[in-house]
This record gives structure tokens, sequence and C-alpha cells, in this order.
């Protein structure tokens, strides 16, 4: 029960989120942030029509606010470690080029 609730509330955030302006979506995504102790923050830059995350000295922009929204939740850091798992770049191994002065 407490479980399909919670979904639920879910989707009807989801949906205010969709439905809202950029600067209110921020501001409430922002909100959820906070009560969740996460320190992610999102800002709608209204000049360029991009959206920014920031969290843990890091920044991102993005344009689609939905899937910025959802993607950077847990942070840029946590984004990152994803694409790393999702694409097993932990299993490469590059080599440094050494480069001679002459190079450069």
């Amino acid at each position: 029960m407490f479980k399909k609730l919670k979904i639920l509330f879910f989707n009807l955030f989801q949906l205010l989120l969709k439905v809202l302006p950029s600067t209110y979506a921020c501001f409430l995504s922002n909100l959820r942030q906070t009560i969740m102790r996460r320190k992610i923050k999102f800002f709608y830059l209204r000049d360029k029509n991009l959206f920014k995350v920031e969290s843990n000295f890091f920044t991102m922009f993005f344009n689609d606010k939905m899937r910025g929204f959802n993607t950077y939740a847990y942070g840029i850091k946590n984004r990152a470690q994803s694409l790393a798992d999702t694409y097993h770049l932990n299993k490469l191994w590059i080599q440094p080029k050494k480069y001679s002065r002459t190079e450069r």
C-alpha cells in the first residue's frame, strides 16, 4: 500500500514539473532536493533557454527539462558513474601517450 502511494505521489510530482513553467519547475525540484537532503540545485537560464544543475562544485547544462531533472536527480557524479557502468568504462585501459619535447 505504501509503495503504491509513493509511486502515485511521484507520478503526480512528475506531471506537475512537466506542466509548470521552467522557473517554477526548478523551484519545486529544488524543494524536493532539499527535503531529500541532497545538495543539488537546478536553475533556468531564460536568456540561453537552458537549464543548469549544480552539485558538489560541478555544473552541467541541459535543454530538456524533464530528462535533465530525472537524469541529475541524484547529482552529477552519480550520473557520471551511471554512464561509466552502462558503457563499461571501468574495463577500458587507456595507455597515456608519451610526448617528446618536439611533439608539443
